[in-house]
C-alpha cells in the first residue's frame, strides 16, 4: 500500500491487476514469437539476417510465481502444445499464503491487519475474513484458470495444453496443498 496516494495496503484490486500485467507481458512474447518483426536486429549483424523463431512447437516453462502466471498463460494462449509449472500452486490466500511456512506467518499479520481479521482457534480457512480476501483476488487466481488449462483453453477452445507439473516435497514458499488444489483444478 501506499497511503499518501491513497493506495490502502493489501488492495485486492492493486494485486489482481499486477498478476494480469504479468499475464499480458507474457502474451506479448509470445506474439513477439509468433509474428514478430526481428530484421531489425539483422539489420545490426548480417550473420543474423534471416533470423525468425521456429514456431511449430510452443511451450511455457515457469517456477513459482511464473508458474501461477503461467497457468493463466496455459489457459488463454492459442497453439501452446504444452506447459511445465513448476511449483506454482493455487488458491493465492487459501491455500497457498495460509500453508506457507515463509510467507504465512508475514503475510497473515498483513491480513489481519487490513482485513480485520481476529484470528480464533479455528483454521484460517474457515474464517470468512480470509474467504472474502481470497474471493477478491480470485479473479487473478490462477487456480480459478486451472480447468481450462487441460480441458479446453478458454480463448481459443482448440485444444488442450499438456503439462508437467512439478512439486518440491515440503517446499518452504509454495506448500503441497497449493500445488494439489492446481492438480485437482487441472
Amino acid at each position: 500500500g501506499n497511503e499518501a496516494i491513497g493506495l490502502p495496503a493489501a488492495n485486492p484490486r492493486a494485486i489482481r491487476a499486477g498478476f494480469f500485467q504479468a499475464v499480458n507481458e507474457l502474451e506479448q512474447a509470445f506474439s513477439l514469437v509468433e509474428s514478430g518483426d526481428l530484421s531489425a536486429i539483422g539489420a545490426q549483424d548480417a550473420r543474423l539476417v534471416g533470423l525468425k523463431f521456429d514456431t511449430s512447437h510452443e511451450v511455457y516453462v515457469g517456477e513459482s510465481f511464473g508458474s501461477m502466471i503461467g497457468t493463466i498463460v496455459s489457459a488463454f494462449q492459442p497453439g501452446l502444445e504444452a506447459s511445465v509449472l513448476d511449483v506454482g500452486g493455487g488458491g493465492t490466500i487459501i491455500p497457498l499464503l495460509v500453508n506457507s511456512a515463509t510467507f504465512g506467518p508475514l503475510f497473515t499479520t498483513v491480513l489481519d491487519g487490513a482485513l480485520g481479521a481476529q484470528p480464533t482457534s479455528d483454521p484460517l480457512d474457515v474464517d470468512w475474513t480470509y474467504n472474502l480476501g481470497q474471493w477478491l483476488l480470485e479473479e487473478g487466481d490462477s487456480l480459478v484458470y486451472s480447468p481450462y488449462v487441460v480441458q479446453q483453453q478458454a480463448w481459443a477452445g482448440d485444444h488442450p495444453c499438456h503439462v508437467l507439473q512439478i512439486s518440491a516435497y515440503l517446499d518452504e514458499l509454495v506448500p503441497n496443498p497449493a500445488n494439489l488444489a492446481l492438480a485437482r483444478g487441472m
